[in-house]
């Protein structure tokens, strides 16, 4: 009996003692928490769990946001679990920010766990940092030597989908004192080149705010020139170039009160210019304006008054959850046809006073490093 068991023993392997490649294998059919958790169990395994080619597999198998994240006014970043109604205010978790509580945060847009924040100082100056949460990592991008009779910018940030670089999209409104004023934008590709491009005239988004809406690889936004009928523009992340897409024929223009969302990739609008209904108009076949249809109309008893509604992009369950202009956080289930606050939401007034509205955006957990990102450019 002893010297079976002593043969059990001298035979037996331990899981450290595996070939790397097995141990790769079990670790990317693990969810992203454990995996991320597992940094801390041995350095093998952080050394496996940090390799730039696990990394960039692993940030491919999860789409679905499993987190909120948020900046407040005051400059503090929390983390929210997505749950499937609504967030989880008992698994809130603040995360510390690496920069300084000088001037304003503002969220720009996540893609694959990189964050893109904002750090503007009141004299139309910003610096644009690529931020993971997850890893506390942080990188600043260039500046743009564009700074001349500038008037206001504004920053879009998405995914290329064929070629998957992060770039960052910038217009800026400029003025002249013997000409008119201009809208012109410009592009950076985070780690490949490094240095912002000029792509022409682009027109600037209403409420100075991109829609954080990316499809098919563009950024989509309503611009704020009301002279001009066609109010949605995008710009192709791989392509660099902007176009418009025709709205619906039957929609009244109402966009100080319009939005844009995604739902089941399909491009959308938030018409919220009633007191009593929001419409919602989907575009069944991208880029075809006759496929817009009017998706459906919902009273709106909870939402008063004609606010705009700001979507964070976060779907579960096909509910879309949204943040109400500078009010509180509800929840639209359009297959139900109804409005529901966050039951859970249990200091609704703390969240209005303090949250910035352009500031909450769907997230999940990466170990991808903005340093890999960069690569090579990186200093």
């Amino acid at each position: 009996m002893i010297r079976e068991k002593r043969r059990l023993d001298e035979s037996s392997t331990d899981i450290l003692d595996l070939p790397t490649s097995i141990m790769m294998d079990i670790l990317l059919r693990q969810p992203i928490q454990t995996v991320f958790s597992c940094r801390n169990v041995c350095q093998s395994w952080k050394n496996i769990v940090s390799d730039p080619y696990f990394t960039r597999i692993c940030t491919g198998k999860s789409h679905m946001a499993t987190f909120v994240l948020s900046i407040s006014r005051e400059n503090i970043a929390s983390q929210w679990k997505l749950c499937k109604f609504g967030l989880c205010m008992k698994k809130k978790q603040e995360i510390a920010l690496p920069l300084s509580t000088k001037g304003q945060l503002f969220i720009l847009g996540s893609c694959n766990g990189l964050v893109c924040l904002q750090h503007n100082f009141f004299d139309n100056t910003d610096d644009l940092y690529l931020w993971n949460p997850a890893l506390g990592e942080n990188i600043l991008l260039p500046k743009s030597n564009n700074e001349k009779r500038i008037l206001k910018s504004a920053y879009g940030y998405g995914l290329g989908q064929y070629t998957g670089n992060y770039k960052v999209l910038r217009i800026v409104h400029k003025s002249y004192l013997s000409r008119p004023n201009k809208t012109e934008g410009e592009v950076i590709t985070i780690g490949i080149d490094n240095k912002w491009r000029d792509i022409g005239s682009a027109p600037f988004p209403l409420h100075e705010k991109f829609c954080k809406v990316t499809l098919n690889g563009a950024l989509h936004w309503i611009i704020d020139d009301l002279r001009n009928p066609d109010f949605i523009y995008s710009f192709n992340i791989d392509k660099e170039n902007v176009q418009t897409i025709a709205p619906p024929r039957d929609l009244v223009d109402r966009r100080p009160w319009m939005s844009l969302v995604v739902f089941d990739n399909i491009l959308c609008i938030l018409d919220n210019s009633r007191d009593s209904e929001l419409e919602i108009w989907l575009m069944k076949e991208y880029g075809v304006a006759e496929s817009w249809n009017k998706y459906l109309r919902m009273e709106k008893a909870q939402v008063q008054f004609q606010s705009l509604l700001l979507p964070a992009n976060i779907w579960r369950d096909k509910e879309l959850y949204v943040i109400k202009f500078y009010q509180w956080v509800i929840a639209l289930n359009p297959n139900q046809r109804k409005f529901f606050e966050f039951e859970v939401l249990e200091n609704k007034s703390r969240f209005l006073r303090n949250t910035v509205s352009d500031s909450v955006v769907a997230y999940n957990v990466s170990l991808l490093s903005p340093k890999d990102v960069m690569g090579t450019n990186f200093s």
